[in-house]
Formats: C-alpha cells, structure tokens, sequence
C-alpha cells in the first residue's frame, strides 16, 4: 500500500443496506477503507482536503472501484437513537423508528413514553392535560378536530415527536400540562408535495374520515393547506344509580348521534431577507350535531319516559394569527411579534318531552354563545456567553357572549311558563411577562430558570336579574430544570413548575341546559382558578426510560349532582377539593429479534383527594393503583413493507379528582401493508374486539352515592387508505402562533 495516497473514507450508509449487512436493525455503520488512489471523478471535500467524500450517492465508476478494494474493518458505531431525553422532556424520532412505518400521527403517538390512548383521547402519565403543536403550530380546535388532523398525519411524514413535559415560560401557564410537539420532516430543496386519505369505520353504524393536504416551498413564500372532514355516527349508553339511605333511584339513557364536521387549516410566510421572516395562519372549524336522546328514570316506583331530540346547528370556530420573526444578528439575538384572533359561535335547540303518570311536560331550549380572545405578544431572545436569556410580554383580552331562552309547558299546553331567560356578558383581561435564563454549567450539567407573572381580572354580569360578579388575581410562576448528561450516555434530569387552570367557558356560564325537564347541568359564574405545583425526576438508560412524579391541585373543580325536594337534580361545577397524586412510570422498549420489536410499561401511583372545608356534599377519595401496558410490532416480510401490531392495557380501579373508576381493559391491533415505496398505504385495524372499554364510575357524598357506567360502543373495525404524491424532500412550513387561550372555548 503506498502511504503517500493512503485515504480514510467514510461512507453512511442508507437503513436498506445496513439490514442486509446485519439483523440489527437501524445501526450506523461506517465503513472504514484504507485506499490507495481515490476515483478520479469523485469530488473532494475543500472542507477536509485529505478525505473523500460520497454523500448519499456514489460516483458512476465507484461500484467497479470498491470491487478493487479490500475491506479491512467494519466498525459499529452505534445503533440509531429512537428515544433522546432532554431537558424539558422527551424526544422520539421517528424516523428512526422501523416498526412506525404506514402508521397514523395518532398511532404513532402510542410509541412515545408516558403517552397512551383511551377512547381516541391522548394521556400523558403524570399530566392532567394536553396541548399539541404541529410543525410549530399551537393547534386550537376541538379534541375531535384535532385527533382527525393526527389520523391525516403519516408517520413517514413526521422527523420526531417531542414531549415536553414542564412548559416553556413563554407560554400561558396551564394547569399540570404536558406539550406535544410533532415536527414534519424537512429539506433545503424545493417542490410541493401532498396526501389524500380515506378512513371507513364499522361498527352499529357505518363512519367516515376524509381528508388530504398540500404543501409547496419557494425561497421567498411557503404555503400549505390541509382539510379533515369527519362523518360519525354511533351510541353511548349511560346508566346511573343513586343510592340514599331508604331509597334508589334509577336512571338509564341511550343517546343515537349523528356528527359532521370539518377542519381546514392553512400557512403562508414571506421572507423579505435571511434575517426576516412575516406569516399569517389561519384555522377555521364547524361543527353540526344532531342527537335523539330517550331516558327512563325511576324514583321510589314512579317511572318517567323523557325523549330529547336536538338537530343539527352550527358551531364554528375560526382562528387568525399573524407574526413578524426578526434575526437580528449573527450570535442569535431575536425578537418577535405575534398577534392572535379566536373567535366561537354556537347555536344549540332541543325540545323534550316527559311523562310520568299521566302528566305530561313539554320544554324548549334555545341558545347561543359567542367567545372572543385577542391577544398580542412580543418575545426576546438574547445570548448571553454560554447562557441564553429569554424573555417577553403579552396581553389577553376575552370577550364572552351568550343567550338562553328556555320554555316549558305542561298537558299540551295548557299551562306555560318562561323557565329562563338571561343574557351572560363575561370579560377576562390577563396582562403577562417572563424571563428564563438556559444554558451548559458545563459539558454535562445543564440548567434553566424561568419566572412568568400574570395579572388577570375578571368581570361577569347577567343581565335579566343584574347579577354581578367581579375578581382579580396575580401569581408568579417559577419554573427549574436540571439535567444531567453521563458519559456513558444515561440521563438524569428533575424539574418543578408551578401552574394555574382556569375554568373553561362552558363551566363559567351559568345559563341551564336540560336533557329531561327534570334533569340539567349548569355553568358556575364564581369559579375561581386552580392552582397546581408539579415535580419530576427523570431517568433513561438506552431502552429504559422512568420517571417519578408528584402534583398536587388547590382548589380543584369537580362536578357535583344536587337534588331538589321533588328528586329532580342538576350537576354544576364547583371549587370543591384538594388533589394529590404522586408515582412511578417505567417503561422499556427493546429489538427481541430482528423483526420483532417490544415495548413495555407500568405505572404506580397513589392519588388522595380532600374535600374542601366549605364544601359538606361530599366526601374525598384515596388509595394506590396502577397500570400494565405491552405493545408488541412485528415485521412480515423482507421489505419490511408488511407489519402487524398489537397492544394492550390494563388499568386498575383508581381514583381521580374525587372519583373512583373500575377496571379497564384496551385492546387493539392492526395490520399494515405498504406499495410503491411507501406512497400508498393500507391498513386494516380492530379495536375493543371483546367490548372491555366500559367505564364505571362511583363519586362518594355525604347523604348518597352516584354510580355511573358509560357504554360508547368502542368496539368497531376500520380499513384506511392513503396515498402520498409530490416529491419527498419538500420542506415543511411550520410557525408556533403561542396561543393558549382558545382551547378554553372548547
């Protein structure tokens, strides 16, 4: 070998290649080659003058040359991460995730430590709620909204997933909440790209997910616009007890619902220069429900027959933001202006009819409500040495507008009376500002502090009977992350935040709303907000990830059912206990074989709950519980383009914000099979196959006690599917619009 033209090439390799050369699966492998004379038409790196470099491809006369060379080691690096710990959360890449190839954004979502799906609705362990970003995009539609833009999501699609499980400062303060983050992939080249999907679901009644997307990228001017619409049509069976010291009553209801609904959503930035950036968003939802409710309840042998019918009436949503991104140096100092719109309107009808005995009851309820937020926020970020320092300010103003008019008449009409009839004004204006300073101690230790202030006043009034009603409050909230980094790669990382939940629109209106003329829930106009303090201590080890938590709420608001003197009751919202629960999670994830990948998990926690002192209704609730979940995926072919999955969990009788659930069990599988490179994917699932998704419920008060059970008929089958056209390196056009807010109307 002659010394003078020895060379040391490093070539990566694509995961196609790497698998055939070993059964390990998503390895980086660098092959090392000691040459003697490199191709001649094989461009030189000006970077590293002394190395060659191939890049993605390699030159037209290079599969002739490596023939020539002789191969002297093979050196595994490393295997690909999946899972990254950092320090405000969680980072699952995806890309690097075999087993998430033709899976759904919801589905995929299961793979990430500490999430879980129960009912379509996503759970973090240790977290009371959730907010979602895509691609930098604070989402503010409904859950159902939301889980239809996750099912359009391909998994091919999507770089990573991060859980971000103690909130940035910059944001609202929330109540114990946890972010996810889903970041589509991205490339410097340009072009436009697109999808369109077709999801049936089988069950009593026939449901439909449609939806698609396009996304095209220039130097100036990105855009993209995405539309979901949803046909759903299905029944919940609720069933309820109430058991009194000499008495029971009995309540058992079938609501049949037909449900249309639609999401569009779409992006636009300009970039004036390298330093600048301006965009606007835009995000609109309607909504149309129609159900027919029939409910019988039985008191002390008295049986009464109510029938409920609702049609379809709008309920839409739209949100604007627009932002101005502005670079201003070369070291990272930045500032930026957003200002955001939301605005709500919904109408709602029912009529109901009762009888018992031989009377009958006739009651009509109309209403609208209208929810309005404007808010304005400007950010900062400026390095300073090896930390970075953050800091901003915002305002937040709502409006909030609804209408009732509720009528009732007796013995087709012979008697009629005006139930209700009230106007509801409520104004919320929340003045903030935070700092946080971020950044390396050392090569290992890393550290970030932040304070936020917020101010809030609030004003309601209902005016028919000038009721009134008026508070201002303001906290400070502090946020520490540690993290620690070892050299063997394990990461260590403990956190504390403190948070504040504010009762959402809907609990706040105190108008009535009836499903039987003996039978109502109602909002609450003196709620107060709740306030949450949060600890973690994170652990990961390779396939292993733990973490330990403990949260605990002040002035918790619970829903407490009341009866009249004649047994007609109402359920309204109340500041009315103290909730602790603190745990264990652990979960690990591991390549059994080569086309066999398992993940397990377990959680133990102990939860209390403590009535309030002014508060004699009920009692509170404590005791230990957990869960055991495994989610197994297997690979059914060479090409890895066939693969089934199936999981299971199983939770414990727990308890929760006062109420103590039974067992459940969640069952699910699906088979997924992929043509043309990934470009068309169909998938064939099952879930509850044994109708084990039940969920009973027992809330303990001090003259009597509530048993609910709650039948959705979740078990049905679905077949999906979807075809991605345009090219695969299109850059994906992504912005935060930072608001909080509006989920609150929902």
């Amino acid at each position: 070998m002659n010394d003078l033209y020895a060379k040391v090439c490093v070539y990566v390799l694509h995961n196609e290649a790497v698998y055939g050369l070993s059964n390990a699966m998503r390895y980086l492998i660098l092959l090392a080659f000691v040459m003697q004379v490199a191709p001649a038409n094989c461009q030189t790196d000006s970077t590293y003058p002394q190395h060659k470099t191939f890049g993605d491809s390699i030159c037209s006369d290079s599969v002739e040359y490596w023939k020539t060379v002789g191969l002297d080691e093979v050196v595994i690096v490393g295997k690909k991460k999946i899972i990254d710990h950092k320090p405000d959360g969680i980072v699952y890449i995806t890309k690097n995730d075999l087993y998430a190839k033709g899976m759904n954004g919801m589905e995929v979502l299961k793979r990430v430590p500490r999430i879980s799906v129960n009912n379509e609705k996503i759970e973090v362990s240790g977290k009371s709620s959730i907010r979602y970003i895509l691609d930098g995009r604070l989402l503010e539609t409904s859950d159902e909204a939301t889980m239809m833009k996750l099912r359009g999501l391909q998994a091919d699609n999507i770089e990573s997933i991060m859980l971000l499980t103690t909130p940035p400062t910059k944001y609202s303060t929330s109540d114990n909440v946890a972010f996810v983050s889903i970041k589509l992939k991205r490339d410097e080249s340009l072009g436009a790209s697109g999808y369109v999907f077709s999801n049936t679901l089988f069950r009593e009644d026939m449901g439909q997910y449609l939806g698609g997307g396009l996304r095209q990228a220039t130097k100036k001017i990105d855009y993209s616009v995405d539309a979901n619409f949803n046909y759903n049509k299905g029944t919940n069976d609720i069933y309820r007890q109430y058991t009194f010291a000499d008495f029971e009553k009995f309540s058992s209801r079938r609501n049949r619902f037909t449900d249309k609904s639609l999401n569009l959503n779409s992006i636009i930035k300009y970039r004036p220069s390298n330093n600048m950036e301006t965009g606007a968003i835009f995000n609109f939802y309607t909504d149309r429900l129609r159900s027919n409710l029939e409910d019988v309840t039985l008191v002390e042998e008295v049986a009464s027959q109510s029938s409920s019918h609702s049609p379809a009436k709008p309920d839409n949503a739209t949100n604007v933001t627009a932002y101005y991104d502005w670079t201003i140096d070369t070291i990272g100092k930045k500032l930026s202006l957003t200002y955001n719109y939301f605005d709500r309107s919904s109408t709602y009808l029912s009529t109901i009819t009762t009888t018992a005995n031989t009377e009958s009851s006739y009651m009509t309820n109309f209403g609208d409500n209208n929810y309005r937020i404007n808010s304005f926020k400007l950010d900062g970020i400026i390095p300073i040495a090896t930390f970075t320092l953050e800091t901003g300010t915002s305002y937040t103003g709502i409006d909030n507008r609804s209408f009732v008019n509720i009528e009732e008449s007796v013995n087709d009409g012979q008697s009629q009376s005006a139930v209700e009839k009230n106007t509801f004004n409520y104004t919320e204006d929340t003045g903030a500002a935070y700092v946080s300073f971020s950044g390396n101690i050392n090569t290992q230790l890393y550290a970030k502090l932040g304070l936020r202030y917020e101010y809030t006043n609030v004003k309601g009034n209902q005016i028919e009977n000038d009721v009134r009603n008026s508070s201002s409050y303001g906290h400070l909230f502090p946020t520490l992350n540690v993290s620690y980094e070892f050299s063997n790669g394990d990461f260590l990382s403990a956190s504390y935040n403190m948070g504040i939940s504010r009762p959402r629109f809907s609990d706040l209106n105190p108008f009535r709303y009836y499903t039987t003329t003996t039978d109502y829930v109602s909002g609450n106009a003196f709620l107060s907000a709740s306030t949450t303090h949060n600890v973690e201590i994170n652990f990961s080890h390779k396939g292993l990830y733990a973490v330990a938590y403990d949260s605990y709420v002040k002035d918790g608001i619970g829903y407490l059912t009341k009866f009249n003197s004649d047994m007609s009751q109402y359920t309204m919202p109340e500041n009315c206990f103290n909730f602790n629960k603190a745990g264990i999670y652990v979960t690990y994830s591991t390549d059994v074989t080569s086309w066999w990948n398992c993940m397990v998990g377990g959680e133990l926690f102990y939860a209390k709950s403590i009535a309030n002192a002014e508060n004699d209704l009920f009692r509170g609730a404590n005791g230990w519980s957990g869960k055991l979940e495994c989610n197994s995926s297997f690979m059914l072919n060479k090409k890895k383009s066939l693969s089934f999955n199936i999981e299971y969990q199983h939770l414990f009788p727990h308890e929760e914000d006062a109420i103590k659930y039974s067992t459940i069990a969640l069952l699910n599988a699906n088979l997924r099979y992929q043509l043309f490179s990934g470009r068309l994917q169909m998938q064939l699932s099952i879930n509850d196959p044994f109708r084990q998704n039940i969920v009973k419920s027992t809330k303990v008060y001090n003259s009597y006690e509530e048993f609910v059970r709650n039948d959705a008929h979740s078990r049905n089958a679905s077949f999906k599917l979807t075809y991605n056209f345009g090219g695969k390196k299109v850059k994906s056009i992504y912005k935060d619009n930072k608001d909080t807010e509006s989920s609150r109307g929902f």
